[in-house]
């Protein structure tokens, strides 16, 4: 799935060659520090944070070792890519980039070959609901092993089912209009999620260690 996006990624950017104008990429660092700071916590909470549910698994691997060098790569490589994505947003766009809700939709939308290349979007959308399936396909898997390991249960089958039951009426109850997620998403979302990705799992570490730092035997998951 990765390859595939990455793949799609880089043939939109091809397409999009003719529409490029670097000049528009200019002038650069102009706006004010805190607007950089406010955009890189942004950036650094919703979609790097997510992938440290990871984490949960990392006792498992036959080689939980290597599991820093994997997540240190896996975010320079996202990190690259997004910059990617920015830079061939803004060339194509420039300015009425910041006006814009989804800039990269926008952005695909002006791939044109011959009137008959056209309406490229759709592919950009499946790639988007392609990767929040996996997203969320393993932050559901982390959440359903911790919750069955917090109560110490023997099967894990109802609580599949219970958070299941949660995440359809969370989603469906949480922004009643697309446009009220965007405004939270840039308003609040950075700093809510900051407990749960960042001061959360800093204060299990500290207790871990406070605690001695044992390793609790390995088992395999079996969820």
């Amino acid at each position: 799935l990765v390859v595939t996006a990455f793949g799609l990624i880089l043939l939109n950017a091809v397409l999009l060659v003719n529409k490029f104008d670097f000049r528009r990429l200019l002038p650069a660092l102009t706006l004010p520090v805190p607007n950089y700071l406010f955009g890189a916590h942004i950036v650094t909470m919703l979609p790097f944070c997510e992938i440290f549910s990871f984490m949960m698994f990392a006792p498992y691997l036959s080689k939980p070792e290597k599991i820093g060098r994997a997540l240190r790569d896996g975010l320079l490589i996202g990190a690259g890519l997004l910059m990617f994505i920015v830079l061939r947003d803004l060339a194509v766009l420039g300015e009425l980039a910041a006006d814009i809700t989804q800039p990269t939709f926008a952005t695909i939308q002006m791939i044109d070959i011959g009137g008959i290349l056209t309406r490229l979007e759709v592919i950009y959308a499946n790639i988007l609901m392609i990767l929040f399936f996996l997203k969320v396909g393993v932050v559901y898997y982390a959440s359903v092993s911790c919750i069955r390991g917090i109560f110490g249960a023997a099967a894990y089958q109802p609580f599949i089912h219970i958070v299941g039951a949660l995440i359809v009426l969370y989603a469906g109850a949480s922004f009643p209009a697309v446009h009220e997620h965007v405004h939270w998403n840039r308003t609040a979302a950075a700093t809510y999620s900051s407990f749960f990705l960042f001061v959360l799992p800093a204060l299990t570490l500290i207790v871990a260690a406070a605690r001695g730092g044992k390793r609790a035997p390995q088992t395999n998951p079996e969820v």
